[in-house]
């Protein structure tokens, strides 16, 4: 039975996705939660249910990869370095500043 709580988990996209494989042609509905493992209640399952029916599904459990702000912060070097200049730039104390066009230069 569904609760009236409001849920925390969050609908990301519904994708209906048509796909050939080898000579067959396949279509199928691609639905993406978001959400954290004590966010997994009744009422998420009851929406899982209530959602496919008595269709046959795939259920897939990811983690979700750090962003690359997080990723950066991990390593305490890095986080020094970033932290500081953004500490730099709050000050005005940047000198220089690059364009998209010079920085994709560089890479180059």
């Amino acid at each position: 039975m569904k609760s009236d709580k409001v849920c925390a988990w969050e609908l990301i996209s519904t994708s209906y996705l048509a796909i050939t494989v080898g000579t067959r042609y396949t279509k199928f509905m691609e639905t993406v939660y978001q959400l954290k493992p004590n966010e997994l209640t009744d009422d998420f399952l009851y929406t899982i249910k209530k959602r496919f029916g008595h269709k046959e599904i795939n259920i897939t459990i990811e983690e979700k990869p750090l962003d690359e702000t997080q990723y950066l912060l991990q390593d305490e070097e890095n986080r020094k370095r970033l932290l500081a200049g953004i500490k730099a730039v709050k000050e005005g104390k940047v000198k220089h500043t690059l364009t998209i066009e010079e920085i994709e230069a560089m890479a180059q």
